[in-house]
């Protein structure tokens, strides 16, 4: 996660390097907070806000920067999520914030995507929730450890 933080940041400046210098010496919950942080605050600031309608270079591919924010909220959310179920902290994901993200899900993880970089999706009760649905497609389910 560590890492993708470092590329989205990065992203809301306009361009992502393919290769970012590891942070040595920092405790990592410090880190990915204060990462989380910087991000909230850089494609928040109005100077930022056309990026977002902008296109973005990747290491020489263009991407709509409204992709890379919705794909930054996807990331923090379900690895957030991750590290709570890790930690047995088990605080559950809000469904509002679940709901939105649940079509960004669908666009970015296909079936293409499985088994190598995602589970194969779960199934769920016909009453789930938006979030159930949302962990149940990125091969997750509540009470993973």
């Amino acid at each position: 996660m560590d890492d993708a933080l470092d590329a989205f940041l990065e992203a809301s400046r306009g361009s992502v390097r393919v290769t970012v210098p590891p942070v040595v010496g920092r405790v990592p919950v410090t880190v990915l907070r204060d990462k989380a942080c910087a991000l909230l605050g850089a494609w928040t600031q109005a100077s930022t806000r056309d990026r977002v309608d902008a296109e973005v270079d990747i290491g020489g591919v263009s991407a709509p920067g409204s992709l890379l924010v919705a794909s930054a909220a996807l990331e923090i959310t379900v690895h957030g999520w991750d590290v709570d179920q890790a930690t047995g902290a088990d605080h559950p994901l809000p469904d509002a914030l679940a709901q939105a993200l649940l079509p960004v899900a669908h666009d970015l993880v296909t079936a293409a995507d499985r088994p190598t970089r995602f589970a194969p999706a779960r199934p769920v009760s016909e009453g789930a929730g938006a979030a159930e649905r949302l962990l149940a497609h990125l091969g997750r389910a509540p009470g993973d450890r």
